[in-house]
């Protein structure tokens, strides 16, 4: 069930069962900051009889990207639909994955700060990406695939 938080960001949650897991997510649209994320997506939580619990929900800004993938064949480009992007962190991990719509554009969003490379399985090159609490938006790069 929804519960609102009082202004100072607490809500009371009573009649709950107890011995039973329960699943706890905040609800994003709710959130004044639309770039406001929770640090971690949920949190299980399982009562004792009679015990009342904090449950703390960090708050951290996010980002978005936005890039396009074209296909270059000779002189000509086109964008092109369908190509896996894959957004990889500075250790190289795949943090998130997106497919490229029919205007060749992809768009990641509620991307924790930080530096990343945009990659598609043909492109010819990577593009760097650096999203900062002063530039929360990254957008213009573009992906090249060689046919």
């Amino acid at each position: 069930r929804a519960e609102t938080t009082g202004s100072d960001g607490r809500a009371h949650i009573g009649g709950l069962s107890p011995g039973r897991s329960l699943d706890m997510e905040l609800q994003l649209a709710s959130l004044p900051d639309l770039n406001l994320r929770p640090a971690q997506p949920g949190v299980a939580v399982m009562l004792r009889p009679g015990q009342t619990l904090d449950v703390p929900v960090p708050l951290r800004p996010t980002g978005e990207i936005e890039a396009q993938v074209i296909v270059q064949h000779g002189d000509t480009e086109q964008a092109v639909s369908g190509v896996e992007v894959m957004l990889k962190d500075s250790q190289g991990r795949t943090v998130a994955t997106a497919r490229s719509d029919f205007e060749g554009q992809v768009y990641f969003e509620g991307i924790i700060l930080g530096a990343y490379r945009l990659t598609a399985q043909e492109a010819s090159a990577t593009i760097a990406v650096v999203l900062s609490e002063q530039a929360p938006l990254a957008r213009g790069g573009v992906l090249t695939i060689q046919r």
